[in-house]
């Protein structure tokens, strides 16, 4: 049975309930008696979070979180393109899935609205990272920290800002992780970790567990400033994570993360089969009575927040996300292997073949136009437009290539 599968088991009472921490009944972290609604919440991005993470490691604190909050097992995003020229790097700084968590929206340019920016003015903001790259977006922060560096010094600086402000909401972005998953994919031949995250002296493994210490400390910072009591937690990965490490486009695992909601507001023992990385900011507003940017389409995560909190709960919702994926992973190894064929073919109508060929493809939106997706009004309309494409090249596919046996 997968670790979270236990939560379903857990028999708390209601006194128990009443009074939750990071430990749930029996951690050391400190236990406070949350506030229904909280005043400041913390979104901390572990970069490269794998949502294998649960069954293939301990993360006490983290764990320790779910016990008494809500899990999402997977949260679903568009694969993690880092396009470096071209328009998209000339609008963002940083990996495709940063914007859109922030966005709330797959439909990212230059008129896109970042949640954080309905905090500003009126509200403290914050932003602290390891890194440089997020400095696109940095825009309708008060307090922001960016400079290369390790995990401990984003995780020390956004304590003094909650210890400044506090902010009622502040970014803490661990890049560490996510470093560590390209070294596993880059280490020398003879590493033992070398294409394996999960080897037990893998740097992915090794930083993220440094991640989750640097959370439980942080936790009790809070609890030190007495904020603890009336702050909302959100952990949640920017991507996942390949098991050979990195984020390549062509593999599933990378474009699948998990998420962790726990502290003021939040309510206990809830397990989240599927979610959007788009519906987390979406969460974070009504989590804060804030309203959401006009552009953003995520849904609430109605299961991690009391009645309470929200007024209109939403229904069951088609896997939009996952669909997409799936249409990305289909017509891309299709194309590649028409491709192929075409190259080597010597038929007479080896042109004609082409044309066809090229305009299917041209009807197909994948990851490598995503600086085009917001012609488009909805998600819907945009799976719509690439399931028409790839019925289009399957089909194609048939009349083509030869006959596989059986």
């Amino acid at each position: 049975m997968r670790k979270y599968d236990l939560l379903r088991t857990f028999t708390l009472t209601a006194a128990a309930l009443a009074v939750v921490g990071a430990g749930g009944l029996e951690a050391g972290l400190p236990q406070v008696r949350f506030a229904a609604k909280p005043s400041q919440t913390v979104l901390v991005v572990v970069d490269g979070l794998s949502y294998k993470a649960w069954d293939k490691m301990d993360l006490p604190v983290m764990e320790d979180m779910i016990a008494s909050g809500a899990l999402v097992k997977q949260v679903f995003l568009p694969p993690a393109a880092h396009p470096h020229e071209g328009p998209y790097a000339k609008l963002h700084t940083c990996s495709i899935p940063n914007p859109i968590l922030m966005a709330g929206t797959i439909f990212i340019d230059e008129r896109t609205v970042y949640f954080n920016e309905q905090f500003f003015p009126k509200l403290t903001t914050a932003f602290a990272v390891n890194a440089i790259d997020y400095r696109s977006l940095l825009r309708s922060y008060h307090y922001v920290y960016q400079k290369a560096g390790q995990d401990a010094e984003a995780m020390q600086m956004g304590l003094k800002f909650m210890e400044m402000g506090p902010p009622a909401f502040m970014s803490v972005h661990l890049q560490d992780s996510g470093e560590g998953g390209v070294a596993s994919m880059r280490g020398a031949a003879d590493a033992p970790w070398k294409n394996d995250i999960w080897h037990p002296e893998s740097p992915y493994r090794r930083n993220l567990t440094t991640a989750d210490r640097l959370l439980g400390e942080f936790v009790q910072g809070l609890a030190k400033l007495g904020l603890l009591e009336t702050t909302a937690f959100v952990v949640v990965g920017d991507h996942g994570q390949a098991d050979g490490g990195w984020h390549p486009l062509e593999l599933w695992d990378p474009a699948i993360t998990t998420a962790v909601f726990w502290g003021a507001g939040i309510a206990p023992r809830a397990v989240i089969d599927y979610a959007e990385l788009i519906d987390i900011g979406p969460t974070i507003c009504v989590l804060m009575g804030v309203a959401p940017p006009a552009t953003a389409l995520g849904t609430v995560i109605g299961e991690a927040i009391p009645g309470d909190l929200i007024v209109e709960r939403p229904g069951p919702r088609p896997r939009l996300q996952e669909t997409m994926n799936a249409q990305f992973r289909d017509f891309r190894a299709l194309k590649a292997e028409l491709d192929a064929y075409l190259v080597g073919s010597d038929s007479p109508a080896k042109g004609w073949l082409y044309a066809r060929f090229n305009t299917i493809v041209r009807n197909f939106y994948g990851i490598e136009r995503f600086i085009e997706w917001p012609r488009f009004k909805t998600v819907e309309e945009l799976v719509e437009q690439n399931a028409a494409a790839l019925k289009n090249l399957q089909a194609f596919s048939v009349e083509v290539l030869p006959a596989r046996p059986g």
